[in-house]
């Protein structure tokens, strides 16, 4: 697994507009973010990959906490969900681990 506090850390610079070095530039975009509003990161962890949902520098909100409190509860609730986990290297900045569930191994899966 990528150093998910070193990574997060680096994306909250980057959203603060501080200076970012070549290299961790670099890193971030290698990083592999999915799109969307908040910062993302794809992170291997063995043979399966999973989304990484950092908390942003503009959350008022504990936001990675409470998806993955909802992934979990829609879960016992008999929904279908992907895995999730929540990583507290850093209680501030907590990261949402969402398991991918359009791969399996390499192989996209298409969904709609």
């Amino acid at each position: 697994m990528i150093d998910l506090a070193a990574i997060t850390a680096i994306a909250r610079a980057y959203e603060q507009g501080k200076e970012i070095s070549a290299a961790d530039m670099q890193a971030l975009a290698g990083a592999g973010g999915s799109g969307g509003a908040r910062p993302k990161t794809n992170v291997i962890d063995g043979d399966t990959l999973w989304l990484a949902k950092s908390t942003s520098v503009h959350d008022q909100q504990p936001v990675a906490r409470v998806k993955t409190a909802t992934l979990r509860l829609a879960g016992a609730c008999g929904i279908r969900t992907p895995e999730v986990k929540l990583e507290l290297a850093d209680t501030q900045h907590p990261v949402a681990l969402v398991q991918r569930f359009d791969r399996r191994g390499s192989a996209g899966i298409p969904y709609i």
